[in-house]
């Protein structure tokens, strides 16, 4: 299986999400604006390891999260390519995420 990020040599085209594709308006996670470099490394790597763990087949996306610790235009391509997770899979991802960040 390739992706399509330089990590597996490949392109895609952003064209249609820019023209209207849905994205969830909050924030959250490593697209969060007020956090430190690091932190959103951290949160990076975090949700990098839970999609290897639950979905290793989205590999666009995982090259998406690994390119955006070094360069912050990834992070929109990591975002597209969540939103365009089957809804099953993203609710599971995000769900395992956010238990890592959820205080007892």
């Amino acid at each position: 299986m390739t992706g399509i990020y330089p990590l597996a040599g490949g392109q895609k085209d952003y064209t249609a999400h820019q023209s209207g594709a849905q994205v969830a308006a909050a924030p959250f996670g490593p697209w969060t604006t007020n956090i430190s470099h690091e932190e959103r490394i951290a949160r990076l790597r975090s949700l990098r390891m839970a999609s290897l763990l639950l979905y290793r087949r989205h590999v666009d996306f995982i090259d998406a999260l690994a390119l955006a610790e070094t360069d912050d235009k990834w992070l929109m391509h990591a975002r597209v390519e969540l939103d365009r997770m089957p809804s099953l899979h993203r609710r599971r991802l995000l769900a395992s995420y956010l238990n890592l960040w959820v205080r007892p």
